[in-house]
């Protein structure tokens, strides 16, 4: 009778069975994987006996017997480099960023800083000249902005140039950065390569202003103009009280408004009524001169052109979009320099063609600005702004009793006596009241948030007190 396994030893010794088995399998792994694993440290020191000089005869002998292929110049040439230019060994040249080149209708000008208004600016401030140092620095003007980048016209063409580090900082403390039309100040980068650096920003003449939309800040639309010319079209974008407050904006920043009725050209069969409506506004606009024209047609142009486009004054565009600004800025110049587009038919607004402010020099010398269409226009320290656009308002102000009349509930206002008596209208006493408290709301509101600011910043530099262990242990 055979003796059985008991059940213990029977399990040990399929357990070490398979031990056995699991380890042979490795070790047959590794000795077959020992050749692979030494090649690369026998490559590695077969590289180490090399000699450089061998190396680099072996190299040279290479080059001789293939030469790189060059790719082809063109369109060809293009398509090639970008299907080469992941590999790094295939194109010797270490890619650059592309960048934008002036504008190609820059002409030569023997003086290019006069023909864009240096010397009117200068006129302006004549202590100025005495105080700038010219030495070290040079003077230009911002024609265009694009990201970091600024395109600037300097005594010896259009340059690019780059804000220095202080002015980025101290622009992006006060939200103030050089805008197109601004006169600043250039050295030469201390990084070398050539390039120009913004140093600092001349102090302005005039400005267009507003508040930025959705924030209690400041944008500055364009800076030195002579004139502003609002344009607003005649195909049902006009609106007086939007007029108004356009008027009010560009009078409180110091440059003088004109306005031009774009489009005439929908009202050929009506003469008449056009006649009207181009009475009945100029009525409401005060003192601003008023065009009626069309940039498609070329009506009313000659007068326009003779008016503001005068040899070494800056005028700037604005206005809602789809109302004709880049097609008049186009027109003006004699070639399509801007891209224009049509409005939409279901409301007819614009597309906003234009996304960018440049300036561009007119063969006639004057300077001009095309800007982006405006949704909407919020007032800014605009007190001298609304007696420009009110005239009559500030002539009936001179009858109140107290000097700081709010011409609403004030006993012996003249204002409101004259508006009884219907020497004024309702609606321009209704509109020149809620530009009024809306130009004070905005105040506020600014000035509530430079206390914020300054209340943050004192509580981010207030030492905090020092406490020891002990004293901790003792409170706790």
């Amino acid at each position: 009778m055979s003796r059985r396994t008991p059940p213990t030893a029977a399990a040990a010794w399929i357990l070490s069975w398979i031990l056995s088995w699991i380890l042979s399998w490795i070790l047959s792994w590794i000795l077959r994987s020992a050749p692979a694993l030494s090649a690369p440290r026998a490559l590695a020191k077969e590289r180490a006996q090399t000699t450089p000089s061998s190396s680099r005869r072996a190299r040279a002998a290479a080059r001789s017997a293939s030469p790189p292929l060059r790719p082809p110049s063109g369109s060809e040439g293009a398509r090639a480099r970008r299907a080469l230019a992941p590999y790094p060994d295939a194109s010797p040249r270490r890619r650059t960023p592309r960048r934008a080149a002036p504008s190609t209708r820059t002409r030569t000008l023997s003086d290019p800083l006069r023909a864009y208004g240096w010397r009117t600016y200068l006129s302006l401030r004549p202590e100025l000249e005495r105080e700038l140092d010219l030495d070290s620095h040079q003077p230009a003007r911002v024609l265009r902005q694009e990201r970091e980048l600024y395109h600037v016209i300097t005594a010896t063409g259009e340059r690019f140039a780059a804000l220095s580090g202080r002015l980025r900082y101290a622009s992006h403390v006060r939200g103030d950065v050089p805008v197109p039309g601004d006169w600043v100040l250039l050295r030469s980068d201390d990084g070398g390569g050539g390039r120009l650096a913004i140093s600092a920003r001349l102090p302005r003449a005039s400005l267009m202003q507003r508040a930025a939309p959705g924030a209690a800040r400041l944008q500055v639309v364009g800076a030195n103009l002579d004139w502003v010319v609002l344009v607003s079209g005649l195909d049902g974008d006009l609106n007086l009280r939007r007029i108004e407050r356009y008027l009010a904006a560009i009078a409180g920043g110091g440059a003088r408004p004109v306005l031009a009725l774009n489009k005439a050209d929908l009202w050929l069969e009506r003469p008449g009524e056009l006649a009207a409506l181009v009475a009945e506004v100029s009525g409401a606009v005060g003192e601003a001169a008023v065009f009626p024209l069309s940039a498609r047609t070329g009506q009313g142009l000659d007068e326009l052109r003779a008016a503001v486009l005068q040899p070494e004054r800056t005028v700037a565009f604005v206005g809602s979009s789809g109302v004709g600004k880049s097609s008049l800025t186009n027109a003006l110049l004699g070639w399509d320099e801007q891209e224009t587009g049509g409005v939409r038919e279901q409301d007819g607004r614009g597309r906003h063609t234009t996304t960018r402010r440049d300036l561009f020099l007119a063969p006639s010398g004057g300077v001009l600005i095309d800007t982006p269409g405006m949704r909407e226009l919020g007032l800014w320290d605009a007190d001298e702004g609304l007696g420009a656009a009110f005239p009559e308002v500030e002539r009936l102000a001179a009858r109140c009793r107290y000097r700081d009349c709010a011409h609403w509930r004030e006993p012996e206002c003249g204002v409101r006596a004259a508006l009884e008596r219907g020497e004024l209208s309702e609606e321009r006493y209704e509109s020149y009241h809620k530009l009024q408290r809306e130009a004070k709301r905005r105040v506020r509101k600014e000035r509530k948030t430079v206390e914020e600011r300054k209340r943050k910043r004192n509580r981010r530099r207030r030492p905090r007190p020092r406490t020891s262990r002990r004293d901790e242990l003792a409170d706790w």
